[in-house]
């Protein structure tokens, strides 16, 4: 058989596969979770002032310093950043302060959110001293948040660079070696975070719940021998504090989540099922439902028992799903099956937590 013949094959090949695997319809549908913290009970909240981190200390040196050696070694140096408009620490509480109110705002989850300077003295007057004559005594509970770790590194990674140049050996003859021409750089910056909020009882002044956000972020990037000033470290710290609104969404309001779900293969494989596969695809979930039902209570077809239990997940029928589901599982003994069974009933399960928290 020819080469050309050959490729010709393992096109056509290639090419089946790739229509079998994108022809497999998916269902894409949200399911409600509920919050890590009850806050069904405290939907008028404040939220003071971010602490800063008191332990923070920024790397007052003259020079970054390198991997190893000294400016005198390369004859190079480089300054620290300095044109902050305010110390760090303060910079980055306030930042995260502002992260963590417009998170809670996205929510949509809460009557009223006070914030500022009225937060703080809510906070300092009644946080400290719980008492109904408060004029803020409206308040549900109090969200209080800290930088509870920071830290910053940085410092320079020498690289050398070599030239060649001639020289005449003791016979006279011309020769070449290598010799050290000047040095590139490699800046390395480190920092990390740590944002430690609680959820205080505004009543009893009692905490019910506290969560610790973390992250770290590590860049390096070649630096000239012409730079004179390292960039700033705030950037970095604004960029780990951005993914704080994924986190309160998760913690202190009931919220959806995405689920995606690939129906089985119409193995073995029924005319039937396969026109519900494409009813699917078209989106007529309805008439799918109908066909994938029928060609179960008439064919006993498992993969169509599958993804009828599928559709009833995706369109919130819980129950059914689960009858089915444990119906195909007993019936079969498959794991996958199993697993999937697990699945609906976690999700049932919160959904149903979510709901008391609306």
């Amino acid at each position: 058989m020819s080469a050309r013949k050959i490729l010709c094959g393992l096109v056509i090949i290639l090419s089946l596969l790739f229509v079998s695997c994108a022809s497999q319809p998916q269902l894409r549908f949200t399911i409600y979770e509920p919050s890590e913290i009850d806050m069904s009970s405290y939907r008028n909240i404040a939220v003071p002032s971010t602490k800063k981190y008191s332990g923070f200390v920024y790397p007052f040196v003259q020079y970054i310093p390198f991997s190893h050696g000294t400016w005198s070694d390369y004859n190079f140096y480089m300054y620290p950043y300095n044109n902050y408009s305010q110390p760090l620490s303060e910079s980055v509480a306030a930042y995260a302060n502002e992260k963590l109110i417009s998170s809670l705002q996205n929510t949509n989850y809460f009557n009223s959110i006070i914030t500022g300077p009225m937060a703080d003295n809510a906070y300092y007057t009644l946080g400290y001293k719980p008492s109904s004559d408060s004029p803020y005594s409206n308040i549900d509970a109090f969200i209080t948040s800290e930088i509870s770790d920071m830290t910053c590194y940085e410092y320079l990674e020498p690289h050398p660079v070599y030239k060649y140049v001639t020289y005449k050996d003791k016979d006279g003859k011309e020769q070449k070696r290598r010799v050290l021409d000047y040095y590139d750089f490699t800046l390395h910056q480190s920092v990390t975070i740590a944002v430690t909020y609680r959820v205080m009882d505004a009543k009893t002044g009692l905490v019910i719940g506290t969560r610790t956000i973390k992250d770290k972020r590590s860049t390096s990037k070649y630096i000239s021998r012409y730079t004179l000033y390292a960039p700033s470290f705030y950037p970095y710290y604004q960029g780990m504090l951005d993914g704080i609104s994924a986190s309160v969404l998760k913690s202190l309001a009931p919220h959806k989540r995405v689920i995606v779900e690939t129906l089985m293969p119409n193995n073995p494989a029924v005319k039937e099922a396969e026109d519900a596969w494409k009813m699917v695809e078209e989106g007529n979930i309805v008439l799918a439902t109908e066909k994938f039902k029928s060609v179960w209570e008439n064919m006993q077809h498992v993969p169509s028992a599958y993804n009828l239990a599928i559709i009833y997940y995706s369109l919130g029928k819980y129950e059914e799903s689960i009858s089915l589901l444990k119906t195909l599982y007993e019936t079969t003994g498959n794991k996958d099956i199993g697993q999937k069974l697990i699945d609906v009933q976690t999700s049932s399960n919160l959904e149903e937590r979510a709901k008391r928290q609306l």
